[in-house]
């Protein structure tokens, strides 16, 4: 039986202008990248201990674009893509939005499904 393959994607690159937290009490941000990388590279070993195989389609903080990413994942045959994001949430203005949100395309049961 032939693993499936999962395309994982850390959303953006550590310079990705405006992805980062409003300023945390003692002054700093945290960069969305930095919280997607670590939360790609657990997936990872997770998914790869569960029998997957993965593919890292963005494996360095340099901003890869979307078109790049999806490119490797198509290029390699995936059989999902998980694109990992952390979205500005509440203060200083930011939306009201909060929990997981899933994407998936319209035509597709299994892409629905996976989503699900």
């Amino acid at each position: 039986m032939t693993q499936k393959l999962i395309a994982l994607d850390d959303g953006h690159g550590m310079e990705t202008a405006g992805k980062r937290t409003p300023a945390l009490p003692d002054g700093t941000v945290m960069r969305e990248n930095e919280f997607n990388r670590r939360v790609v590279a657990l997936l990872d070993v997770q998914l790869q201990r569960c029998g997957f195989r993965t593919l890292l389609v963005a494996p360095t903080d340099v901003d890869t674009t979307l078109r790049t990413r999806t490119d490797a994942a198509n290029k390699a045959k995936a059989d999902l893509y998980i694109s990992v994001h952390a979205n500005a949430f509440g203060a200083g203005g930011f939306n009201t939005e909060r929990g997981i949100e899933s994407f998936h395309y319209r035509s597709s049961a299994a892409s629905e499904h996976a989503a699900k």
